[in-house]
C-alpha cells in the first residue's frame, strides 16, 4: 500500500513538471516584454484581384424595344474600346430564325453611330429578335448581343369622326375616316370602310378607296325601315384597324316637345335647386297651357333609360315633390329650395333626383312629358401627388413634386375663391437620418398644382425620404386632405448619379427645348438620346469640359409628338452604367400654323344659314363639324380632341440598354 501511495506521488509530480515544460514552450518568445510590430499581428484583410483594376467598357448598344410594320428602325452603337480602330456592326431583325431586315456600318470609337433598316410592310406577327454583332478587320468577331423585341402589328392611328351620336331612320349619316402616323404625318394610301349592323352584318363597304389630303369623306342613307340598335363603322389601313359605334333608335316626331334643364351636379350646400322648362310646338312657337312638376328619388340599383325602365307618372303612389298645375306660357323657370327636398328624400349627397314636367295643351288636349336627371353631392376637397405614390431620389440633385388640388368630383380646386392668405398647402419633408427641414406653406396657384422642388442634402447616411402635404382652407385643416409620398434613394455601387432636367414647361413643335444636365462626378461627355414612339428620333454627345454641369437645346419636331422622353447616360471610371430619364409631352400645334374662324350668323338674313370662314396657311384644308347643341349636352360632341389623338398615339415605350464589361 506504501508502495502504490508513493508511485502515485511520483506520477503526479512527472504530470506536474511535464504540464510546466509545455508551458514555457507555448509561451510568446517576446515575453520578456519587447513586443513585435502592430500590424504583424493583425489579421489581413484579403483584398479581390479586382478591387484596383479598373472595369472598361468595350461598347454601347441603344435600340427599340417595339418595332412596327413599314418602320424605320435606327440602332444606335457607340465603341468605347480606343484599342478597335475600325469595328464593323452588323445589325439584323430575325423573326425567329428568319431574317427579315439587317444593315452593316463600320465604326470608329467614341462615335456614335446609328445602324438603320427598314421592316417590311408584310412583315408577319411572330417572335422578333434584334442581333447585334462586331468585328474587326482581321475577322475576330469581339462582341455580339441578341435582345427580344416586341412586334406591334399596329402602325397607324385611325381616327373616325361623325356629325352627331345618335340617328334615325331616313336619315343620312356623314362621317370621315382620318389614318395618321405615330408622328402625326398623313395616310396618303388606299383604306377599306364598312358600315356594319347591329347583328354584325356589312350594309355598305368601300374597298382600296384612296385617301384626299389623308382622310376619306363618306356618307350612307338609311333606309325608311331599319333595325335599331348599335351601328359600327369600321376603317381599316396597312394591318391597323378602328371602329366607331353609334346608336340608331326609333324616333317619333311629337306635336309638343318639351325640354327640362337643370345643372348635372348640384351641390349641397347650394340654397335652392334652379331650373328651367320649356316646351314648343314642331313650328317653334311656344306652348301655352299648364305645367305640372314632380321630383322623385331614383333608386341607386335602376338605370335612367326611359326606353328601358319607364318613369313613373306623377299620380304614382311613393315619395315625391309635387307642384300641382299652373298657368304656363312656353317657359317656366322653378325654384325648389333646398331644405325641402332634404325633409322630403333625407341626406342627397351622391343621391339622384328625376325632375319631370308634364304639359297639357287644351287647345289639341294633350298632355306630354319629359324628364331630367340631376346628381347631389357634398363639397369635399382632396390632394394627390402626380408623379408616382413613391419616387427615387438622388443626393445633391433636385427633386420636384407635384401637388394637385381637387374638388370632391375630382375637378380643379378654384383657388380665385377663396383668401389665398388663408389657404394654402403645408409640406413636410422628413428623411430617415432626422434631418427635417421647416414646412413649408405654399399658395395655391390659378392651375391649383403646388411644385415643391428642393435639393436632396449630399449625405451617404440618408436612405429614406417622406413628403408629407396637407390642405388648409381659411386657416382650418381638412381632415380629408392630406397624402403622403414615400422615397428610397436611387442604389449606386460607385456612388455615380446624372439627372436630366428641362426648364421648358409646353414643349411645341417648331420650338426649341432647354435640357440641364448634372452630373455627381466627373466624366468627359454625356450621350443622350430621344425616343418617340419607339423611334431614336435624336442623338447627340455632351462634351462636359471639366464641370458639373451642362446646358443644351434641342428642337421640337413632329416626330417627337404626341409624347417622348429624353435619356442621358455615361460610363463611370467602374464600369458602371449612370443614366436618368425624363419623360415630356409635345403639343401638337405649331406656333408658326395658325388658323383663324370667323363665324357669320346672318349671312342670308333669314336666321337659317351660318357662314364659317376660316383663314390658315396657303393649300391647307380645313374640315368642320358641328351638332345640335341640345345632342352635345346629353351624348356629347363629335369633335376631335388633343387628348383622343395623345390616347390613341401614346404607348409606354422602353429602350434596350445594354452594357459590356471585360
Amino acid at each position: 500500500m506504501l508502495k502504490y501511495l508513493l508511485l502515485c506521488i511520483s506520477l503526479r509530480i512527472v504530470s506536474i513538471n511535464s504540464n510546466q515544460i509545455n508551458r514555457l514552450r507555448r509561451q510568446s518568445p517576446f515575453a520578456d516584454g519587447i513586443q513585435p510590430s502592430l500590424h504583424r499581428y493583425e489579421p489581413r484583410r484579403i483584398l479581390s484581384t479586382n478591387a484596383h483594376r479598373k472595369l472598361e467598357s468595350n461598347y454601347m448598344i441603344v435600340g427599340p424595344k417595339l418595332v412596327r410594320p413599314s418602320d424605320i428602325v435606327s440602332v444606335w452603337v457607340t465603341i468605347l474600346n480606343d484599342q478597335w480602330t475600325s469595328t464593323n456592326v452588323a445589325v439584323s431583325l430575325f423573326n425567329q430564325n428568319d431574317e427579315i431586315a439587317s444593315n452593316e456600318e463600320r465604326l470608329i470609337p467614341q462615335i456614335p453611330t446609328a445602324i438603320i433598316f427598314q421592316v417590311p410592310q408584310n412583315a408577319p406577327n411572330g417572335s422578333y429578335t434584334i442581333y447585334v454583332r462586331g468585328t474587326l478587320p482581321d475577322g475576330d468577331v469581339v462582341f455580339y448581343n441578341e435582345t427580344n423585341v416586341i412586334f406591334h402589328a399596329k402602325s397607324l392611328s385611325i381616327f373616325i369622326q361623325l356629325e352627331k351620336p345618335m340617328y334615325r331612320h331616313d336619315q343620312l349619316v356623314r362621317f370621315r375616316c382620318i389614318p395618321v402616323y405615330s408622328d402625326l404625318r398623313g395616310y396618303f394610301s388606299t383604306v377599306n370602310v364598312y358600315v356594319i349592323g347591329p347583328m354584325n352584318n356589312i350594309l355598305r363597304r368601300w374597298l382600296n378607296l384612296q385617301t384626299t389630303w389623308g382622310y376619306v369623306e363618306l356618307e350612307y342613307k338609311f333606309a325608311s325601315f331599319i333595325a335599331f340598335g348599335t351601328y359600327k363603322i369600321r376603317c381599316e389601313a396597312q394591318q391597323s384597324a378602328a371602329e366607331k359605334t353609334f346608336l340608331v333608335d326609333f324616333f317619333l316626331q311629337k306635336k309638343i316637345e318639351v325640354n327640362v334643364s337643370l345643372p348635372f351636379f348640384i351641390n349641397m350646400e347650394s340654397p335652392t335647386i334652379n331650373g328651367i322648362v320649356t316646351a314648343n310646338y314642331t313650328t317653334g312657337r311656344g306652348v301655352q297651357g299648364l305645367m305640372r312638376l314632380t321630383v322623385r328619388l331614383k333608386n341607386m340599383d335602376d338605370s335612367f333609360e326611359p326606353a328601358v325602365n319607364i318613369i313613373p307618372v306623377p299620380d304614382a303612389p311613393g315619395p315625391k315633390l309635387d307642384y300641382d298645375y299652373k298657368p304656363f306660357d312656353g317657359r317656366a323657370d322653378f325654384i325648389i329650395p333646398m331644405s325641402e327636398a332634404s325633409q322630403e328624400f333625407g341626406d342627397l349627397t351622391n343621391r339622384e333626383l328625376i325632375f319631370t314636367a308634364t304639359i297639357y295643351d287644351p287647345i289639341w288636349n294633350e298632355t306630354t312629358n319629359s324628364s331630367f336627371l340631376t346628381s347631389f353631392y357634398k363639397t369635399e376637397y382632396r390632394i394627390k401627388f402626380l408623379n408616382r405614390q413613391s419616387g427615387v431620389f438622388k443626393p445633391a440633385m433636385s427633386y420636384t413634386a407635384n401637388i394637385a388640388v381637387l374638388n370632391g368630383d375630382q375637378s380643379r380646386f378654384q383657388a380665385a375663391n377663396f383668401d389665398r392668405n388663408t389657404t394654402y398647402v403645408r409640406i413636410q419633408t422628413n428623411f430617415d437620418t432626422g434631418l427635417s427641414p421647416a414646412s413649408i406653406d405654399y399658395p395655391i396657384p390659378d392651375d391649383s398644382i403646388v411644385r415643391h422642388e428642393f435639393i436632396i442634402p449630399n449625405q451617404n447616411q440618408t436612405m429614406y425620404m417622406s413628403i408629407r402635404a396637407e390642405l388648409f382652407v381659411n386657416n382650418e385643416f381638412i381632415q380629408t386632405a392630406f397624402i403622403e409620398q414615400r422615397s428610397v434613394r436611387y442604389r449606386s455601387p460607385s456612388q455615380s448619379y446624372i439627372q436630366i432636367t428641362t426648364s421648358t414647361l409646353e414643349p411645341r413643335i417648331d420650338n426649341y427645348m432647354i435640357f440641364t444636365v448634372n452630373v455627381s462626378r466627373y466624366c468627359e461627355q454625356v450621350h443622350y438620346h430621344i425616343i418617340s414612339a419607339s423611334r431614336i428620333v435624336y442623338t447627340d454627345t455632351i462634351q462636359m469640359r471639366g464641370l458639373r454641369q451642362q446646358t443644351f437645346y434641342v428642337a421640337v419636331t413632329r416626330r417627337m409628338a404626341p409624347s417622348a422622353h429624353i435619356l442621358a447616360y455615361f460610363i463611370d471610371v467602374t464600369g458602371e452604367l449612370v443614366a436618368d430619364v425624363n419623360h415630356f409631352h409635345v403639343i401638337i400645334t405649331s406656333d408658326t400654323v395658325v388658323l383663324n374662324l370667323t363665324i357669320n350668323q346672318r349671312k342670308d338674313l333669314t336666321g337659317e344659314t351660318v357662314e364659317l370662314l376660316a383663314y390658315g396657311p396657303a393649300q391647307a384644308r380645313v374640315a368642320f363639324a358641328g351638332t345640335e347643341y341640345a345632342q352635345y349636352q346629353l351624348y356629347g360632341g363629335n369633335d376631335l380632341l388633343e387628348m383622343d389623338v395623345c390616347n390613341q398615339n401614346f404607348i409606354i415605350l422602353t429602350t434596350i440598354l445594354r452594357n459590356n464589361r471585360d
